[in-house]
C-alpha cells in the first residue's frame, strides 16, 4: 500500500490563514494557528541547534588524537 504524504507546508497553508485573520468570525482561529505554527518552528529550531552543536563537539572529539 502506498502512503501519500498530506503535511501542510508554510507556503501552502499560508493562503488559508490569511484568509481565517482578515474575517472577523474567524480571526481568533487564525491567530491561535499562527501561534501554534510559530511555537512548532522555534521548537524545531532550537533541536536543529542542539542536533548542530552535539555534531560539531563530536566531529572535534573524533578529530582529537
Amino acid at each position: 500500500m502506498q502512503t501519500v504524504d498530506l503535511t501542510p507546508t508554510w507556503r501552502g497553508i499560508l493562503p488559508a490563514l490569511l484568509a481565517l485573520v482578515e474575517n472577523p468570525i474567524t480571526r481568533q482561529d487564525g491567530l491561535d494557528e499562527l501561534a501554534r505554527m510559530a511555537n512548532a518552528a522555534d521548537k524545531y529550531n532550537e533541536l536543529v541547534s542542539k542536533v548542530e552543536y552535539a555534531k560539531k563537539r563530536t566531529d572535534e572529539n573524533d578529530s582529537q588524537p
